[in-house]
């Protein structure tokens, strides 16, 4: 008990940041023009519903 976790955090931020870099890699400009086109019509649907 007491003891400096300080290391065993800095590996666990490490694997996260290095998963998390892999991932934005993968992530192509077609994935993201196909999330904004989807976040527009979801957006015109819901005012839509609302008018």
């Amino acid at each position: 008990m007491g003891r400096n976790i300080q290391p065993v955090l800095q590996n666990i931020y490490g694997e996260i940041e290095k998963d998390a870099e892999k991932k934005m890699m993968e992530i192509s400009l077609e994935d993201i023009v196909k999330q904004i086109n989807q976040q527009i019509a979801d957006h015109a649907s819901s005012n839509e519903n609302t008018n």
